[in-house]
């Protein structure tokens, strides 16, 4: 199954030497933002058997705990609650052993962990960044998962 939606020229130069609006996927020559990952079908590969592989990264995993109380089954509720209105930007990631750039995309949404249930009137909304690894794309890389307010 392929998830991708568009592939992105990868970047020339070292992620490292980039900031963060130099790490910004756009699409085509009108520069608009668009999903790199088919939302949907990543979701269906969530619900059926076996499951899609979902992976966290130390860093997402340690966000999650002390800065949302989650585990990784609040994690994938969340997954399963986006919508493409949530959609925020695509970019460029590190991958969390070396400088391997890894194409991401990044949603936003108010979210109630005790109700797994999207709830936009709860401050401050959810960042999530993720992106496929493997040969073939075969694994989920959840990279980030913290409050909106942690990124400012």
């Amino acid at each position: 199954m392929t998830y991708m939606v568009w592939d992105p020229e990868p970047p020339t130069v070292d992620l490292r030497l980039l900031g963060d609006r130099e790490r910004k996927i756009f699409y085509g020559p009108s520069q608009i933002r668009r999903p790199l990952w088919d939302l949907e079908a990543i979701q269906a590969a969530l619900q059926r058997a076996p499951a899609l592989r979902v992976i966290f990264t130390e860093k997402a995993a340690f966000e999650m705990k002390t800065k949302l109380g989650w585990g990784k089954s609040d994690a994938l509720q969340f997954l399963r609650c986006l919508t493409r209105g949530h959609y925020d930007c695509s970019e460029w990631c590190h991958a969390p052993k070396g400088n391997t750039p890894r194409q991401c995309d990044v949603y936003l949404m108010g979210f109630s962990k005790i109700q797994g249930v999207e709830n936009p009137r709860l401050l401050p909304w959810v960042y999530i960044k993720f992106g496929f690894v493997g040969p073939e794309y075969q694994s989920l890389a959840v990279y980030s998962v913290h409050p909106e307010e942690y990124m400012r």
